[in-house]
């Protein structure tokens, strides 16, 4: 095997020369990251009024900042105590308070219609042949003595309508054994009304309605209390069961 005798002293040489190009990359390293730390942070941790100036650039926009520095810190005051014995605080009353608008001021009170009155109206047209009396005797000729009449008798022709009195309800039809065939009315305003010795034709039905007016029936000779007296209506007005005058009803 050839080997040249300046193998051993060129190997050193080459051995030095790759130590101080290491070394020199080494420092070139150092160099660097020393240069990326001094230089590049702090423009990284710029302050914000930096980025403020970069929005206002951008937008146009001035971009007020406030200096926080400036403000004053709130300061707690101390209450002052009056001078003199400590007095008892007033209590409180509390009100409530009632308001009406302006729509309920103006609304009118509520008005009452007035109540037309009950027409009345006389049952038959005729010459009274025996008026009422509650407090007199009068003589009756048919039983040829002296009692109370509750009631008028209107003489006229055996036939002739009877005419309802005022409107309301037919309480009862029937045949009376002294008075005859008989029709009793209620009226809204605590009225009855009867016609009595009446003819055997009737015209209205009990429960059934009837208004002023209407015809419930004719002049009869039915009744035997009051035959001597021929064909009329016996014709009577009662306000709570007790009689009153048919000619004052009437008027009413």
């Amino acid at each position: 095997m050839n080997m040249d005798p300046n193998f051993p002293r060129s190997r050193g040489f080459f051995a030095a020369k790759g130590f101080y190009i290491a070394l020199a990359l080494s420092l070139a390293a150092v160099g660097a990251a020393a240069y990326f730390v001094f230089f590049t942070v702090p423009a990284m941790t710029a302050p914000a009024t930096d980025t403020a100036d970069a929005d206002t650039a951008a937008t146009g926009e001035t971009v007020e900042t406030v200096d926080t520095a400036t403000i004053p810190a709130p300061q707690e005051s101390t209450p002052v105590m009056p001078e003199g014995e400590p007095q008892e605080a007033a209590p409180v009353v509390g009100t409530v308070g009632i308001s009406v608008s302006a729509a309920e001021q103006t609304q009118p009170m509520e008005e009452i219609e007035p109540q037309v009155p009950m027409l009345r109206v006389a049952p038959l047209e005729g010459e009274t042949v025996a008026a009422f009396s509650a407090t007199q005797l009068q003589y009756n000729k048919t039983l040829a003595d002296w009692r109370m009449h509750d009631g008028v008798d209107i003489a006229a022709e055996e036939g002739t309508h009877v005419l309802a009195a005022s409107s309301g309800v037919v309480e009862s039809v029937g045949k009376d054994d002294m008075m005859g065939v008989r029709v009793i009315l209620s009226h809204a305003d605590g009225y009855e009304t009867c016609y009595a010795n009446l003819g055997e034709e009737v015209f209205v039905n009990e429960g059934e309605y009837v208004s002023a007016g209407q015809v419930v029936g004719t002049v009869g000779t039915s009744s035997l209390a009051e035959a001597a007296e021929g064909a009329h209506l016996h014709f009577g007005v009662r306000c709570g069961g007790v009689a009153v005058d048919p000619q004052e009803y009437l008027g009413k």
